[in-house]
């Protein structure tokens, strides 16, 4: 059901070879990919609508270096939401302060976000595009209530808030930026990996070597890294997703 990759570093790093490893998982989510890269004062972000290993416009990217110090990419299994580019993650918007953001998920939305309450407002018709929109709503509150922009611990802090609640009897593993935080969140145990290396951290669903070096994401806790390097590590919770949770959950808030 989608994978993530994500990567943060204080430098640029040719993440060429990872990319195609990454992307070759294509087969098995072939409903669209996308990727967004941020350097300096530069912002890209590409999304098309088919399976990434038959795409000749992704492997014409990457028969060239892809180097990036911030880089998110996705490839999608579909659940929610048909097959269109509206559809593909990463998700960008911008929050009431300026600042750009960008959410991509892993998992399906079962409860607490009612589609009712976004038309008009998403672009798609995917669970995460509207758990991204909550997210900027959340953000927004806390902006007009303080007056100001968030620094980053708030902006932690309200991201944390929001994920622990949305995360009762749904799979939310995430991977999202705030250009200048990346923030990943794992609530289904052994479901996103981290590499650690004195360039960065590199992040992704399955491990994208054999090397052993990956390591598995502290569960149901939030963690925000800039440049590489671990900056703050919310509190646990307790609502860690099990397969099949989601027929016990009784009414719920949208039909999928």
């Amino acid at each position: 059901m989608c994978e993530l990759f994500g990567f943060t570093g204080s430098v640029s790093r040719d993440l060429t070879e990872e990319l195609r490893v990454f992307f070759s998982h294509g087969p098995q989510n072939p409903n669209g990919w996308g990727i967004a890269q941020y350097d300096e004062d530069l912002f890209r972000l590409e999304v098309e609508a088919k399976p990434s290993h038959e795409s000749p416009h992704l492997q014409g990217l990457l028969q060239r270096p892809v180097k990036s110090r911030l880089l998110l990419a996705h490839i999608r299994r579909a659940s929610v939401g048909d097959v269109r580019p509206e559809n593909c993650h990463p998700f960008y918007g911008q929050d009431a302060s300026g600042r750009g953001w960008m959410l991509m998920h892993n998992g399906t939305v079962f409860s607490g976000l009612s589609e009712r309450d976004y038309l008009g407002r998403v672009s798609g018709t995917t669970d995460s595009e509207r758990l991204f929109c909550c997210l900027l709503d959340r953000q927004n509150t806390a902006i007009a209530a303080k007056g100001a922009p968030l620094t980053a611990e708030e902006r932690c802090r309200v991201a944390e808030g929001l994920i622990a609640e949305i995360s009762c009897r749904n799979k939310m593993n995430l991977i999202l930026t705030d250009g200048e935080l990346l923030y990943v969140h794992m609530n289904m145990r052994d479901t996103l990996h981290v590499l650690h290396s004195p360039e960065g951290a590199l992040f992704s669903t399955r491990p994208l070597s054999d090397d052993g070096a990956w390591e598995c994401v502290p569960l149901t806790q939030l963690l925000a890294y800039r440049d590489g390097k671990l900056i703050w590590a919310g509190t646990k919770h307790d609502n860690e997703y099990r397969a099949g949770v989601e027929s016990a959950c009784g009414k719920l808030d949208f039909v999928i």
